[in-house]
């Protein structure tokens, strides 16, 4: 028997020897009260939509783990003959009350009441070896011992879509670790389903929480007090009776419970908070897909310690990606002694609507220069000076869009880890005014999240410039082709250029797509999706510039060669980190 298996069969053991002293009738008394007719309803409505559940499961953060675990758990019952004993399992609706205290699935034993919470997770696992991880380095530590047997360790990637288990793996070690799995999965459930254990949990005197998602919060919450109340009355039955180290258990769970599930079910959906994780996922996957292409020196300042899931400011704020998907934000207690929690549904949905935007954002070179506002500094400078070709990393993005809206790859989705990271470093007070959308945000360079116009000088969105005083773009004769003032302009750029003397290789570069652009652009022709997108971009830049006069002639060469520009090597060749690489 492996080392962690014979540590959970002690913990097990320490708590069947006092549960008859608990309140728990021992199974072989004959003396067992009969199960409500309330409970077994509720039981045979489960039963009902559970594949509805999983289909629910199927399309949320980490419910891949949570299906494999509970088709592998049918499986195994039946496997052992355990099914026809009366166990069956249940699955837990991802962000249901019986999710929040920790049952991913319910395992329980119609006839007799049994009933243990199964919780998957790949939080205590190397998730490249599938090793467990040192409590150090682990993401779920400190797991209520009462709880413990039911936390069932395992990576997404080693069950099909199915529940099947996939014992072959990558590697060796890795197919190994599976194989370890099913045997100590096959153990555990024979354990967990002996019939003279006597458990914590039992379905007649247990507050069994929703299986599914409620929009009542109130209810959600009295739900979960009914399990701290049940905790602390167990507790002191314990403490009265001798069994310290069992009260001791029953406290902690509660506590758990109550300063984690507790505080979430009053967590409020925020809007403005929503429409932020929503600009933050869009400007890190245009930074991984910059930085394919255009890596730059690692420094001090611009790594980054940790990319897990759940972040801690100094400030006692905390940042987290829950299971389900939602993110999660946790300030400190405020006036009334109550943290002030805020979250946004679906991290993930706003990654793939990130993606999917941008990848289009491919072939539209009039969004160009829109976008390369959303970059670091030191890639807008280069954008600026025209050498950065915002049309090559909106590529990438569009070759790595699955990836990208999956938040990165691997089950560490390090692009999450990110996310979290540039949210949980802002102060307090900012993070309370983007939750609440209360007044206007400014923050620092590229990760500002909400931009807003600050006076009647800043430069407005490039959709309203070239409407009017554009040198001739509303006037019909020009529909197809560059006015005489906007032709002046680019050759006004290429003498420039041409005046230099000694250009660079890129500054050629640009000079010959200058001319391109004069050539085609100048004269009256066949309108074409091409030549359209290619007439919008240069017009919409050339209108910028009568804002910005600095940077208006090097955005619009900018624009210019990333328009001309035949080379799409780089674009081929470019693998981006997903967060990983910074």
């Amino acid at each position: 028997m492996p080392a962690n298996e014979r540590q959970r069969s002690g913990e097990r053991n320490r708590l069947d020897s006092s549960a008859g002293e608990q309140g728990f009738m021992p199974l072989e008394s004959g003396n067992i009260p009969p199960i409500s007719q309330e409970k077994m309803q509720l039981l045979d409505a489960w039963r009902g939509i559970s594949e509805q559940i999983v289909a629910f499961n199927g399309k949320q953060g980490g419910g891949h783990l949570q299906n494999g675990v509970y088709r592998y758990t049918q499986e195994t019952l039946v496997k052992l003959g355990l099914d026809k004993q009366g166990w069956e399992a249940l699955p837990a609706q991802t962000g249901s009350t019986l999710d929040m205290i920790g049952g991913d699935v319910l395992l329980v034993n119609r006839r007799t009441g049994q009933m243990e919470l199964i919780d998957a997770s790949s939080r205590r696992l190397d998730p490249t070896t599938g090793a467990p991880l040192s409590s150090s380095e682990s993401q779920k530590a400190n797991v209520p011992l009462l709880r413990e047997q039911g936390v069932i360790d395992a990576l997404p990637r080693w069950f099909d879509l199915s529940g099947k288990v996939e014992f072959d793996q990558d590697s060796p070690e890795q197919s190994r670790r599976v194989k370890e799995f099913a045997e100590d999965f096959s153990h555990r459930i024979k354990e967990l389903t002996r019939a003279d254990s006597h458990g914590p949990f039992n379905l007649r005197d247990f507050p069994l929480p929703s299986p599914t998602v409620s929009r009542d919060k109130e209810a959600t919450s009295r739900e979960i007090k009914a399990v701290v109340d049940w905790s602390q009355k167990n507790a002191d039955l314990s403490w009265r009776s001798g069994e310290r180290n069992l009260s001791a258990n029953y406290r902690e769970f509660g506590r758990v419970i109550e300063t984690g599930a507790l505080a979430f079910s009053s967590r409020v959906q925020s809007t403005s908070l929503t429409d932020a994780v929503g600009k933050l996922a869009e400007r890190i996957i245009l930074e991984d897909a910059a930085k394919a292409i255009y890596p730059v020196a690692k420094s001090g300042a611009e790594s980054l310690p940790s990319i897990a899931h759940r972040q801690v400011s100094q400030e006692g704020t905390v940042v987290q990606v829950k299971p389900d998907g939602a993110l999660v934000v946790s300030l400190r207690q405020s006036g009334n002694g109550q943290p002030e929690i805020y979250s946004s549904p679906s991290v993930l949905g706003a990654f793939d609507n990130a993606s999917k935007k941008l990848a289009l954002a491919a072939t539209k070179p009039e969004q160009h220069a829109e976008l390369a506002k959303e970059l670091p500094a030191h890639y807008r400078h280069m954008f600026e000076a025209g050498k950065l070709d915002m049309g090559k990393i909106l590529q990438v993005v569009a070759r790595f869009r699955n990836q990208f809206a999956a938040g990165g790859v691997g089950t560490e989705r390090a692009l999450l880890g990110h996310l979290v990271h540039r949210l949980v470093e802002r102060k307090p007070d900012e993070l309370r005014r983007l939750a609440t959308g209360a007044g206007n945000q400014t923050t620092r360079g590229g990760d500002a999240v909400t931009r807003e116009v600050a006076s009647k000088e800043a430069a407005p969105k490039l959709e309203q410039i070239g409407r009017k005083g554009d040198g001739g773009v509303n006037d019909a004769r020009f529909s197809d082709h560059l006015s005489p003032k906007e032709l002046a302009r680019l050759a006004e750029l290429q003498s420039t250029l041409e005046g230099k003397g000694n250009l660079s290789p890129s500054e050629k570069e640009t000079l010959r797509s200058l001319r391109q652009a004069q050539e085609e652009l100048a004269k009256p022709g066949a309108k074409t999706p091409q030549l359209n997108s290619r007439l919008a971009a240069v017009r919409r830049v050339i209108g910028l510039e009568g804002v910005n006069k600095v940077a208006g002639p090097a955005m619009l060469a900018a624009v210019v060669l990333n328009l001309y520009r035949a080379s799409a090597s780089e674009v081929d060749e470019a693998q981006p980190t997903f967060g990983m690489g910074w």
